[in-house]
């Protein structure tokens, strides 16, 4: 009965889906705790500007953090509406999202990679609404524009050019314009970077050497307990799971549908590369990895025949969420 809820469309669900999001966070609001991330110690230029523009006021920080996770979750109804990526109007991929990207509270602050994620997700929408236009030049520009953003915030964001570029073969914008456009999407908000400090600091290295620091490796791995190793192996199952059912319904979908979603799964399999083989990257990734996965997820908890193992597993993964935020 939970999932029946949460897969309808009242606006009801939009209002207990805002209230499920100010619990997962309320104990970050109500004993904030600063813990130091490797992105503290080596910030982008955006990401330091932001950070600078807090004045460390970690209240300030969750606020601001709060309502980007939260502006990205429901953005991604809009995509579903415009797209029809899921037949049926529901909210679930924004709740998805919410669940899967804010259950461990020490990320609920400002950090590049939730920053970075409202870029992603803006890029995501360009790149879906190409595949419908005559001239995509604009599209993949734009797209590629704001992951250029994005990577002035959080630098492992730069790698998403690839699967950008992965795009451009998927929905057959093959054309060599096309590439160039979304080549110099990406390089326009780093050119414009480079001239400040060239122009306003008089240095043309000072920007090579803030990325030299950001691409410093993590030495060691971090263990954030058995919860959070149960909550997101739990994540990754319920993914591998939901994936499997998408291949396996893809073929009986639209043309544009099944191009929508083999967009999304190259950009789930990316991030899970990032997440597992970059050296300059954390736990942060899970803000950039839960954008697509939530509409793989969302697309399994609503075709999948089996009600009862569907219901199962909507239980487990609040009931494991809730742990994180007791324990």
């Amino acid at each position: 009965m939970l999932l029946k809820f949460f897969k309808g469309s009242a606006l009801s669900v939009i209002a207990i889906i805002i209230v499920l999001s100010v619990l997962l966070w309320l104990k970050s609001f109500i004993n904030p705790v600063h813990t130091n991330f490797y992105f503290d110690n080596y910030p982008m230029p955006l990401y330091a500007l932001i950070k600078t523009a807090t004045r460390g006021n970690l209240m300030i920080e969750i606020a601001i953090g709060f309502t980007t996770a939260l502006i990205s979750a429901l953005y991604l109804i809009q995509i579903n509406t415009k797209h029809i990526l899921i037949k049926y109007r529901t909210y679930l991929p924004a709740l998805l999202y919410i669940v899967l990207a804010s259950s461990f509270s020490p990320l609920q602050r400002i950090n590049p990679a939730i920053i970075a994620s409202l870029f992603l997700i803006i890029a995501i929408e360009y790149i879906l609404s190409a595949y419908e236009k005559r001239n995509s030049l604009d599209s993949f520009f734009r797209a590629n524009f704001f992951i250029g953003i994005g990577s002035l915030i959080y630098l492992p964001l730069a790698l998403f050019i690839v699967p950008v570029f992965m795009s451009l073969v998927i929905l057959n914008k093959t054309g060599i314009r096309q590439w160039l456009s979304a080549f110099f999407g990406f390089i326009a908000p780093w050119f414009f970077a480079f001239a400040y400090y060239f122009v306003w600091h008089n240095s043309s290295d000072m920007l090579f050497a803030i990325i030299s620091e950001s691409l410093t490796p993590i030495k060691t791995s971090t263990f954030y307990g058995v919860p959070f190793s149960v909550f997101y192996s739990f994540i990754g199952l319920l993914l591998i799971i939901s994936g499997f059912f998408l291949l396996g319904n893809l073929p009986t979908q639209k043309i544009s549908i099944r191009k929508y979603y083999s967009v999304l799964i190259w950009l789930v399999l990316f991030s899970a590369v990032i997440a597992f083989f970059s050296p300059f990257s954390s736990i942060e990734i899970v803000y950039i990895a839960a954008l697509p996965s939530s509409f793989i997820i969302a697309n399994f908890f609503t075709f999948a025949k089996s009600k009862f193992w569907t219901e199962l597993f909507f239980w487990i993964l609040f009931i494991v969420s809730a742990s994180l935020q007791f324990i």
